[in-house]
């Protein structure tokens, strides 16, 4: 799909639309402090991406856009029979 990692550890729900098999690309997850290998992981941050250029709207095949609804179909019946917890 050409996202980098942190752009796809940055995603929430809210970026995608399961109508128009689509995401937007608005934020990325980095290391802010921390030994990048081994010892403490250091903090993690949420970031606006680097550029105006990596703001962006990316299609979705039906294969991917069809996993994520299934997703998120689960996720919700999780979540109710989790309840108050």
């Amino acid at each position: 799909m050409g996202l980098r990692r942190g752009e796809a550890l940055g995603l929430r729900w809210t970026d995608v639309d399961l109508e128009t098999r689509s995401l937007t690309v608005s934020r990325s997850l980095v290391r802010i402090s921390g030994k990048r290998f081994g010892g403490e992981a250091g903090e993690l941050e949420f970031v606006e991406p680097k550029s105006a250029r990596s703001v962006r709207a990316i299609n979705l095949p039906d294969s991917v856009a069809a996993a994520l609804r299934a997703l998120r179909i689960r996720q919700t019946q999780k979540r109710l029979l989790a309840g108050s917890r």
